[in-house]
């Protein structure tokens, strides 16, 4: 069974309690009163980042192949990808990356085969509106661009279903050189 404190005891010893608490928070207050501050004067003065912190992306729109492995890598669904064709005969036409919901996790670089998004140590995002926080890495494609690419992609698909037609039929054709038996008997006669 537990023992009763007094309740005059109990009182006294919660005033000592706080005293103490209050004390040992002062303590570490003082000790920063006297120290220099450490705020910035931003944007004047701009703070160091460290080497390999993880800023704003970078984003190459000649290498990437639409393959949408860093859409699906990205843990809250803020990258949009959309393109023309397919593989390495593809146009993208929007990259946007929201800011407000990234969380710079790199989750979206690393499964990249060909290494187009990259983060980098730039870091700056300011601006007055929730719109300036979604950026569009993809250069703006006008509509007769969109449609020569379209034209120029489904010629490279002819021509590829053209070439497989092409394989197919040589594979299913007899050979058209006489067989060893064939040489035999033409040789006797």
């Amino acid at each position: 069974m537990a023992r009763k404190r007094n309740p005059v005891a109990q009182y006294f010893a919660n005033i000592w309690q706080a005293i103490a608490t209050t004390v040992l928070g002062m303590k570490v207050t003082i000790g920063y009163f006297f120290r220099k501050p450490v705020t910035l004067l931003y944007p004047e003065a701009r703070p160091v980042v460290p080497p390999g912190a993880r800023g704003l992306h970078e984003f190459d729109e000649d290498t990437c192949i639409a393959c949408g492995i860093c859409m699906t890598a990205c843990p809250v669904d803020c990258l949009v990808i959309e393109s023309e064709g397919r593989g390495k005969d593809s146009l993208i036409t929007r990259y946007d990356i929201d800011y407000q919901r990234c969380l710079f996790c790199n989750l979206c670089c690393e499964p990249c085969p060909t290494n187009s998004v990259k983060m980098t140590e730039k870091w700056d995002l300011a601006s007055y509106n929730r719109e300036g926080c979604v950026v569009h890495f993809a250069r703006p494609k006008s509509a007769e661009e969109i449609e020569a690419f379209k034209a120029e992609f489904a010629r490279k698909e002819a021509e590829k279903k053209k070439k497989a037609a092409e394989a197919k039929a040589q594979k299913a054709a007899p050979s058209q050189s006489p067989g060893p038996e064939a040489e035999k008997s033409g040789d006797s006669a």
